[in-house]
């Protein structure tokens, strides 16, 4: 059994969480590098042995009589828009940009050894390969296996890399900080155990960060999507639409951009996000098992769960936030200036211990898998296996290291069989077993992407990609997040958020207490939604949503590819379309007023305003209707 204390510093990060790499890696952010990142990972414990020496104190240092250097430079022609891919470790990682295509590097190896000629020896065996082509540069740093030395080396490795402004940049890094500024293109960054800086990226960002070290972001102009796990984050001056999934560490947004639109998942940590000064954003916020401190005032506490909305359709600048055992603070002005007064603490003198295991299990072609997660969150993700790999991450908030062995124990998950179903259950643990302690399992299944799929959840986040079967997710409360899929799917939430994205089958929602997203979906959708908004972005086929108490934005700007219908009951109807729509339009709306950028010919009364237009031959069949709310129509 292994626990790991986690807010501690890089010595204790490399004696202690290491033996959790491998299952942490095993989620992929960037596609096709799982694989490899998992290779990396399998082989830390040999790693930190054979390059940083057995029993390496980290920071020591040799004789200057015992050190030797050497630089590796190189430039290669990279087209205008190419990519550079850099794979490094065990040092830091400096990136620029400039306006020639061209890439250069240069690297600096350090050795300290038990002599000059030692040092000089192992320095001459690092090596730097690149692979180029017309458009792409891939480099990657080779370090020699030292586990032969009969005294450990201290071995380093800093790289400074130039690339061309517009480039696209990947980069996974082990060990080692990273900085990277000024880029114009797309940054893909997969950062373990070393601080990281970003700033100034004028493209979208994918970061993925791990580890005990600063997470600096600022100056970004087309936001990005981030999964940070037990690092502490500060974003500053970002613009358009932001993910972030913030997992153990403490996250600040502050300087939001005017067309920022922020959505922030957090378990296990603080959050503070700060407006301007006279700012009035779309907010909704959802918090459990924490403290939710807000300038808005619109904050609604029921049982465990402490909700806000605050809604300002019109707002340019919008934010969800999504938190579990964690507080938050949403105010205007700084985030930093009144922390000390205005930010609640979180778990006041508890540390993190976490175990985490994985198994696998066979699967036949006519089985349906079936999820059960009751004491925490579900990833799932389809890839080309023939069995079943299941990885459990158990969590426990202690004040004391004694509790957290039976604590972690009580944590449990079954595996068994009913027919055709395999069912995979996460238990929840007995609240009187250990009154003081705060604790969860989330679990991260990686299945055949052809399994039928059924999943059960009591709170937390839900997420599936890359499947291609027909699916069913079921959620008390939290958020569910689908991506990628083919089959249809069946989403029922009954206190949280749901997005789909990039699915092609039919998909039918049914929310109350949080918003749901489409986006980019290709296939026929049917959405009702109580207490939040639907924001539909490009619809592939016929829609149907119906909204209580929120609104619907649809976004059909390349145009209508079905029959589309919207009724909001209490709350407001915006549809965009392109300049010449072919619809059969019809609009009404009901103690309230219809506005269009269309000219509509129809009456209006007292309390009702009805309109109909048809545009071109009327292909697709369009009705809004509003009661007691606004439709508008660009």
């Amino acid at each position: 059994m292994i626990f790991v204390f986690i807010r501690r510093g890089l010595p204790c990060l490399l004696l202690c969480a290491l033996p959790l790499a491998g299952t942490a890696a095993a989620e992929p952010m960037f596609g096709g590098a799982a694989d490899a990142a998992n290779r990396v990972f399998t082989g830390i414990g040999r790693a930190i042995e054979s390059i940083l020496g057995r029993g390496l104190d980290i920071g020591a240092t040799r004789d200057r009589d015992s050190a030797a250097t050497r630089i590796i430079e190189e430039r290669v022609p990279v087209a205008s828009g190419g990519v550079v891919s850099l794979d490094h470790g065990f040092g830091s990682v400096h990136v620029r940009s400039w306006d020639q295509q061209v890439t250069q590097y240069r690297v600096e190896v350090s050795v300290a050894a038990e002599s000059r000629e030692a040092a000089a020896r192992i320095a001459e065996s690092v090596r730097v390969e690149h692979t180029a082509r017309r458009d792409s540069l891939r480099v990657r740093t080779v370090l020699p296996d030292l586990g032969a030395e009969e005294s450990p080396p201290v071995l380093s490795v800093d790289i400074e890399l130039t690339v061309p402004r517009d480039a696209t940049l990947t980069l996974r890094q082990l060990f080692g900080d990273v900085e990277i500024g000024g880029l114009g293109g797309r940054v893909a960054v997969d950062a373990a155990y070393g601080a990281v800086t970003l700033r100034d990226i004028a493209g979208p960002v994918e970061l993925r960060a791990r580890g005990d070290q600063p997470v600096t972001i600022s100056g970004l102009a087309r936001g990005g999507v981030f999964r940070l796990d037990g690092v502490a984050a500060t974003f500053d001056g970002i613009d358009g639409e932001t993910r972030i999934s913030s997992f153990g560490g403490a996250l600040e947004v502050e300087a939001l951009g005017v067309e920022a639109a922020l959505d922030v998942f957090a378990e296990g940590g603080p959050v503070r996000i700060a407006f301007g000064a006279d700012a009035d954003p779309d907010l909704a916020a959802t918090v459990r098992f924490g403290e939710l401190v807000s300038d808005w005032p619109e904050t609604i506490p029921v049982g465990d769960l402490t909700m806000l909305r605050h809604e300002r359709p019109e707002a340019r600048q919008r934010a969800t936030v999504d938190a579990v055992f964690g507080d938050v603070a949403i105010v205007r002005g700084s985030a930093r200036a009144t922390a000390e007064e205005t930010t609640p603490g979180t778990g006041e003198g508890m540390s993190v211990f976490r175990e985490t295991t994985t198994r696998t299990e066979p699967i036949s072609p006519d089985m349906r898998l079936v999820i059960e997660a009751n004491a925490g969150g579900v990833r799932i993700e389809g890839v080309d296996a023939p069995e079943l790999t299941i990885t459990e991450e158990r969590t426990v908030w202690a004040a004391a290291a004694v509790a957290a062995p039976r604590a972690l124990e009580d944590l449990r998950v079954s595996v068994g069989r009913d027919g055709p179903e395999l069912i995979v259950t996460s238990l929840a643990p007995d609240p009187a077993a250990f009154p003081a302690l705060r604790r969860r399992t989330d679990l991260f299944v990686q299945c055949p992407r052809t399994l039928p799929l059924r999943v059960t959840a009591r709170d937390g986040v839900s997420a599936v990609s890359s499947m291609a079967a027909s699916m069913e997710v079921r959620q008390q409360a939290g958020r569910i997040e689908i991506a990628d899929v083919t089959g249809d799917i069946l989403i029922e939430n009954a206190k949280g958020g749901v997005s789909v994205l990039r699915c092609s089958g039919a998909v039918e929602v049914a929310v109350a207490g949080g918003d749901v997203v489409l986006r980019e979906n290709t296939g026929i959708a049917a959405v009702t939604c109580s207490d939040g908004r639907v924001l539909v972005d490009g619809p592939g086929g016929a829609l149907s949503a119906r909204v209580t108490n929120g609104e619907v934005r649809i976004l059909a700007l390349d145009g209508l590819r079905g029959d589309l219908e919207a009724v909001a009951e209490g709350g407001n109807i915006s549809l965009a379309l392109p300049e010449s729509p072919d619809a059969d339009l019809s609009v009404a709306a009901i103690g309230g007023v219809v506005q269009s950028a269309i000219p509509l010919t129809g009456s209006v009364s007292k309390d009702r305003q009805e309109f109909h237009v048809l545009l071109k031959e009327g292909r697709h069949r369009v009705r809004l209707e509003a009661r007691n709310g606004d439709v508008r129509i660009d």
